[in-house]
């Protein structure tokens, strides 16, 4: 039996449940002293706000700890890659892939590569967020490559998971279901971690941390009231938003649906004084709806360009949902934005799909609404359409025939 994304439902890894303490032990159990073993590839998987590059970070810092506790221990280098920067149309060198804006010149890059290809079982690569790459992994289109060839982002990481370089590399890759499924079955990595949230008595105990005086009667409240909502809230980024949200104005019934609670997100910043009083938030709001969902049509990295064309500025982007994010020395240059999560994108790109007219509707769920990568959206945009009344952060026209073109599939959202 297989779920919604391809994946083997009877296999060990997917049934098997363990704590955040008994995973850690695994992996330093791993990352230990003995030689790797050449198809040790290990993603990390989960939804967006589970927790992979938090996980993905801390199985570095533990792993470098290990390192300089026990002498001689492996490793000697822990090495973390951020994908989302390295474009799709940039040819490059598996070095530049690599270590990209960590050295001065392709020189000292040459150098760690070298370095790296002579200690590969002295050495962990950690690919974090392949789900946010703009890459396609067509078997027509990617090919295994040598060490010292130029090719594409997506021909490199190809080749890197095929084994056909640094084939004795531990490595850790995190992404969400989707953009696993898109690669080759031969090259999927063997080892697959599901970050499913936190446990239940986890999750009541954060949250009544979060919100001291009266955490304990509105977790109450949110077992009466919002039972659909639990599942999602042992999430980390759905727990902390939910605390959120309640802990602004307790005296309102708690969000009942995961839409509920991203339309209260935007309640609070009404009520954040320097932005109600600062610029036009809705107006930028909705432009960002554009935003989001037009660099997720296209694939496109969100720069000052991007911006401009639906009359954003960079102020008003960090103003309120965005960071400017310095661009690694030698890849696309000056700056890029990201949206605060991964989440808040997908709201809004649902947003801008469910005040569309209903023909555009039905182009765009014919051409992009079936794929993957669409899920989170798919499950905003029917959470949106069905909600009675549309609230004021939706302000365009509601066409209710895109009713018929969704059926719900997770009553959650």
């Amino acid at each position: 039996m297989t779920d919604e994304f391809g994946f083997d439902q009877d296999r060990e890894y997917r049934n098997e449940v363990i704590g955040i303490e008994d995973f850690m032990g695994s992996i330093l159990q791993k990352t230990g002293s003995k030689p790797f073993k050449a198809v040790d590839i290990t993603a990390i998987i989960g939804s967006a706000g589970s927790g992979k590059t938090i996980c993905i970070q801390r199985i570095a810092q533990e792993a470098l700890r290990a390192s300089f506790a026990i002498p001689n221990n492996q490793p000697k280098m822990v090495h973390y890659v951020e994908l989302k920067y390295l474009q799709e149309d940039k040819l490059m060198k598996p070095s530049k892939f690599l270590f990209c804006g960590l050295y001065k010149c392709e020189t000292e890059e040459d150098r760690a590569f070298e370095w790296l290809m002579g200690n590969q079982t002295d050495a962990i690569l950690i690919f974090d967020g392949l789900d946010q790459t703009t890459w396609s992994f067509d078997e027509n289109s990617v090919r295994k490559i040598r060490c010292d060839e130029i090719a594409t982002p997506s021909t490199i990481m190809y080749s890197i998971l095929a084994r056909s370089i640094l084939c004795h590399v531990k490595i850790f890759i995190t992404s969400r279901e989707f953009k696993i499924l898109e690669l080759p079955v031969k090259v999927r990595p063997k080892n697959i971690i599901v970050l499913k949230g936190f446990a239940p008595q986890d999750a009541r105990r954060l949250f009544i941390s979060l919100l001291p005086e009266k955490g304990e009667k509105l977790w109450e409240i949110i077992e009466t009231m919002s039972p659909r909502l639990l599942e999602p809230i042992f999430l980390p980024v759905f727990l902390i938003l939910t605390a959120n949200v309640m802990g602004r104005d307790s005296n309102r019934d708690p969000p009942t649906t995961a839409t509920e609670l991203y339309n209260g997100i935007i309640s609070c910043l009404q009520t954040i004084e320097n932005i109600r009083n600062g610029i036009k938030i809705f107006s930028i709001m909705n432009k960002l709806k554009s935003v989001a969902f037009r660099s997720m049509e296209k694939k496109m990295i969100i720069d000052e360009t991007l911006l401009k064309k639906f009359d954003v500025s960079a102020a008003e982007a960090q103003y309120i949902f965005m960071t400017k994010v310095p661009v690694p020395r030698g890849l696309l240059g000056g700056y890029v934005f990201h949206f605060c999560h991964q989440r808040i994108k997908s709201f809004l790109a649902a947003s801008f799909l469910a005040e569309t007219e209903f023909d555009e509707f039905s182009r765009i769920y014919e051409e992009l609404l079936h794929e993957p990568r669409w899920w989170d959206v798919r499950q905003f945009v029917s959470g949106i359409i069905y909600s009675k009344p549309f609230n004021n952060f939706h302000k365009g026209q509601h066409y209710p025939s895109t009713k018929y073109l969704l059926l719900p599939r997770n009553e959650n959202l």
